[in-house]
């Protein structure tokens, strides 16, 4: 396997073990994976998982290919390998689609952007609420984020996520990317209008105690509910914002804005 290997600094960065992973980088992932199967001659989506269900291709390939999930380069290289593609296009655009294929040579506007570093301060359960073990930023781990995704101003941070009820965009273990809900909306109504379908990070006060976990934002109208984002079954049912009777409340802390995901 061949990787992309960055400099920053001291810090390296390996493209194919460490990925930023946006919605929209999920889809244009999948849009790539379209391209490679109507090349290979395959009408469906249905017609690969037919063909190859033996060869490890599973009903995820829907998902992959709508940019639902994010597929890994572990299946970058198996479906590289069924359609004839590289797997290093096919995971992250980067090179030629195949051999004999002409690569653009680079200008300005491929430069990666400089790189800074934020506080890694806590962890979230994605599929339940987790007790809150406060760190200092300034004792905590720094995690690089290419600045292109800082906002000026802004307090933001890493959460390593724990569970899977946010599978859908980010699988255990990865890094969510969260920048503090007034400093992403300039007020109530500006994120009521732009917040649906977000993944959030929440915060719920019980007898003194913090708790975290990270949802999926459903807006209708007026009402917002939290959702789990999962391909697990049992991760079913909504968290209603507010108060509530037992004396906990649920709050909004922060949207999460990108990811780092680590395969």
């Amino acid at each position: 396997m061949t990787t992309q290997e960055n400099f920053v600094g001291n810090l390296q960065f390996v493209s194919a073990s460490v990925s930023f992973m946006s919605e929209s980088d999920a889809v244009e992932r999948g849009k790539r994976l379209r391209q490679a199967r109507e090349r290979a001659g395959f009408e469906r989506p249905k017609d690969v998982i037919d063909r190859f269900s033996r060869r490890g291709v599973k009903t995820s390939y829907y998902q992959h290919e709508k940019g639902s999930a994010p597929f890994s380069f572990k299946y970058a290289q198996l479906y590289g390998l069924l359609f004839g593609v590289k797997p290093e296009w096919l995971y992250s655009g980067q090179g030629p689609m195949a051999d004999g294929d002409v690569v653009p040579i680079p200008d300005s506007s491929h430069v990666e952007p400089v790189t800074v570093t934020l506080p890694l301060i806590g962890e979230a359960q994605a599929g339940a609420w987790k007790e809150v073990a406060a760190i200092e930023e300034a004792d905590a781990e720094r995690i690089p984020v290419p600045a292109e995704h800082r906002i000026p101003g802004a307090r933001q941070y890493w959460i390593r996520v724990v569970g899977d009820s946010v599978d859908r965009f980010m699988p255990e273990g990865s890094l969510a990317l969260c920048t503090d809900v007034w400093s992403w909306a300039r007020d109530a109504e500006d994120f009521m209008a732009r917040a649906d379908a977000k993944l959030v990070l929440c915060r719920r006060v019980r007898h003194g105690l913090y708790e975290t976990t990270i949802k999926q934002l459903k807006v209708m109208g007026e009402k917002a509910e939290l959702w789990p984002a999962s391909h697990n079954p049992r991760h079913n049912g909504p968290i209603d914002l507010g108060a509530d009777l037992d004396g906990s409340e649920v709050q909004i802390q922060a949207v999460v804005t990108h990811a780092l995901i680590r395969f």
